[in-house]
């Protein structure tokens, strides 16, 4: 599972940056305006209180689901300040501390099991600028390799050589390679700065191979990608280079099994996020959310975002999108063809909590620790490791809606 760290939260709990949550929003604030959009009704479940987990309160843990297991790696702790703090004073920006251990959560049995290295090296894991994609047996970033030892509780971190780093390059799994699709700056992968390139890394044999996209140098650096399980498909920003109008994205995907590219359309907008939902891409704008055919190079609108807000989009083991954001976490209901929204309610400590974890654990959401402030204290702050989990949330059946 990979998340790309652009705006990635259930509200006031926690924007999920990276995979599987950083917010933007402080939690000692005027209420927000009401929601319009009709809550999940309570058939679909509530949430529930989580065992303990043996770390210490934190934030911004980085997740990644092994399909049996939900691993929660690394994250920080801001040093907890009592106000006031005079703007300026050492005390207002005081340097987090930074975890290098992390746990295993089984939603069968509401286990955990610690994990730590075994050499005590610095892992720096977390959800703030983390890419990182699981690949059955380890946890994958851009340069390294971190297996997981259930029955000896260890994570086991080993560098690799993935070759000349790429920026706006979150990697992906392909089964038995990584692929990362970037903008090569300085022209150390290609020989060409500026340009676009696909970097295959085989971990079995520590080779890397890049391949450059067959058009000009974009002219722009962003990049959005997602594995739709045969090809990358990635949206490029092209701001007039590479056969394009000024201001156009263009689609493209690349084939890892031939080493091939290919031009899916040119668009005129590009997303926020991108996700795959095994069917369609969906592609989110400032206000909509809307799908694009990998095949035909089709466009079609979806549904309109929620609350006039948007966020990260992820998918739960049976398809389910969640939508969250700063102000709120949705359920994209469109099994009548008709799609809408329903908003999760949020779970407790919610008003009060920034800089949580947010994950789909197979079909159950989970959030996890963050920091706590508390109005009756002035906003004085403490982290937390409060755990809330609802289950099979992601395997819920559509239904009809009222209110949104």
């Amino acid at each position: 599972m990979s998340t790309r760290s652009a705006a990635a939260a259930v509200v006031l709990v926690a924007l999920l940056t990276t995979g599987c949550g950083a917010r933007g929003r402080g939690p000692v604030e005027e209420p927000l305006p009401s929601s319009t959009v009709a809550p999940v009704p309570a058939s679909a479940g509530e949430w529930e209180a989580m065992s303990a987990a043996p770390l210490e309160p934190r934030g911004g843990a980085l997740t990644a689901c092994t399909g049996e297991r939900l691993l929660l790696l690394g994250g920080h702790r801001s040093d907890e300040q009592q106000p006031p703090c005079p703007p300026g004073a050492s005390c207002a920006g005081v340097e987090p501390t930074r975890f290098d251990d992390g746990a295993a959560w089984d939603p069968a049995t509401d286990a955990w099991t610690h994990l730590v290295d075994p050499t005590g090296a610095e892992t720096g894991l977390s959800q703030d600028g983390d890419g990182a994609v699981w690949s059955g047996e380890s946890l994958f970033t851009r340069s390294q390799r971190f297996t997981p030892d259930l029955a000896a509780g260890t994570l086991t971190r080993a560098p690799f050589d993935a070759g000349p780093a790429l920026v706006y390059s979150d990697p992906v799994w392909t089964g038995d390679r990584l692929v990362a699709v970037g903008w090569d700056c300085g022209g150390a992968a290609s020989g060409v700065d500026g340009q676009l390139v696909a970097q295959v890394v085989d971990p079995a044999t520590g080779t890397a191979t890049a391949v450059p996209w067959p058009y000009d140098p974009p002219g722009a650096e962003s990049v959005r990608t997602a594995w739709t399980g045969s090809e990358v498909v990635a949206l490029v920003a092209t701001d007039g280079a590479s056969e394009t109008g000024e201001g156009t994205w263009r689609a493209v995907a690349f084939d890892p099994a031939t080493s091939t590219w290919r031009s899916v359309a040119d668009r005129a907008d590009g997303p926020r996020e991108l996700a795959w939902d095994g069917r369609r891409l969906l592609l989110q704008d400032q206000d909509r959310v809307g799908a694009l055919d990998v095949t035909t190079g089709e466009s079609t609108d979806v549904v309109q975002l929620p609350d006039r807000t948007s966020g990260g989009l992820e998918l739960s083991a049976s398809g389910r999108v969640l939508l969250h954001t700063w102000r709120g976490a949705y359920l994209l209901d469109d099994g009548d063809g008709d799609a809408g929204w329903l908003r999760v309610p949020d779970p407790p400590g919610a008003d009060r909590t920034t800089a949580s974890t947010v994950a789909w654990a197979g079909d159950d959401l989970v959030v996890w620790g963050g920091t706590q402030a508390y109005e009756e204290d002035g906003g004085a702050t403490r982290s937390s490791a409060d755990g809330w989990v609802w289950r099979d949330l992601g395997a819920w059946p559509s239904t009809s809606r009222s209110g949104s």
